[in-house]
């Protein structure tokens, strides 16, 4: 009796440390991705503005390590948000790598690793399409379109110009016309 007694108690107290470390390992900070996620929810459209200069002053504080990665987090959050007017991917990046950089045992770090990720592949792509909107072929094209348009341009004022010629020689013939009729007349 006595050993099952000593058994139970060794159990209890072993298993106690353990279930205790899966509860903090469970809970999730307020300022982790998920409370910048909450806080940011709360926000009007118009407020983005202000929330991000607030917390672009905030970053600038590396007495309080702490209040400066978590600005860094919560920056990159507010300039990814949907509702956020003016989203700035590049931006969102560059804060989400700073926030890595100075918190690279963050619980949340996976999630933000894969953020890094995606905003990477979206500026690689937002770069091809920049590059594929001007390339060499497009150039060229539109080099010769616009000889040939300035090419056009000048036949159609050329052809103006004879026209107006033309219609002054046309006016001039029918004046002439008009005299021979009259001594026509005269003389019969």
């Amino acid at each position: 009796m006595r050993i099952s007694i000593i058994y139970k108690l060794l159990i209890t107290l072993l298993t106690f440390p353990i279930l205790s470390g899966c509860l903090t390992l469970s809970e999730r900070p307020e300022a982790s991705y998920y409370g910048a996620r909450k806080h940011n929810a709360r926000l009007g459209a118009a407020s983005f503005q202000d929330e991000i200069r607030e917390l672009e002053e905030k970053t600038g504080d590396k007495a309080n390590l702490s209040v400066h990665s978590k600005s860094y987090l919560q920056l990159a959050l507010l300039h990814l948000d949907h509702r956020n007017p003016s989203r700035d991917y590049s931006k969102a990046l560059e804060c989400l790598e700073k926030y890595a950089a100075v918190e690279p045992r963050a619980a949340d770090l996976d999630e933000v690793q894969d953020w890094i990720t995606a905003l990477k592949e979206i500026e690689r792509l937002q770069g091809e399409q920049d590059t594929t909107k001007k390339t060499p072929n497009s150039r060229i094209k539109e080099k010769r379109l616009k000889s040939e348009n300035k090419k056009l341009n000048d036949e159609i004022n050329s052809l103006k110009a004879t026209v107006e010629k033309l219609m002054g020689d046309i006016e001039k013939l029918n004046a002439l016309d008009l005299e021979l009729e009259k001594k026509r007349r005269i003389n019969r």
